[in-house]
């Protein structure tokens, strides 16, 4: 019984590691979106020529996330449910607003 919970403990760990690695490279990949493809959009386009905040940081975020796409991920160029999500992600991480 007990090499069998030692058992599950290890799996357990390992798969705790998995998942923080996980979330590790996921935040180094939108902290690499937003600081090479996002924050050009923001310094070219003011914030007062769209109709609120939310406006603003929708389309820049979504400008972003297609330069990154075109650059370093063209073979998802035409996947758009791709797209959508890692716009919707990106949204959630950053929180702007």
């Amino acid at each position: 019984m007990s090499r069998l919970l030692k058992l599950k403990r290890q799996v357990i760990a390992e798969a705790n590691k998995r998942v923080l690695n996980e979330q590790e490279d996921t935040n180094k990949l939108y902290g690499h979106i937003l600081m090479k493809y996002i924050e050009p959009h923001l310094d070219k386009n003011d914030i007062d020529d769209f109709g609120d905040e939310f406006d603003y940081y929708d389309n820049v975020i979504t400008w972003g996330v297609a330069d990154y796409i075109s650059a370093e991920a063209p073979e998802r160029s035409d996947d758009y449910d791709y797209q959508d999500e890692l716009e919707d992600e990106m949204r959630d991480w950053w929180a702007p607003i």
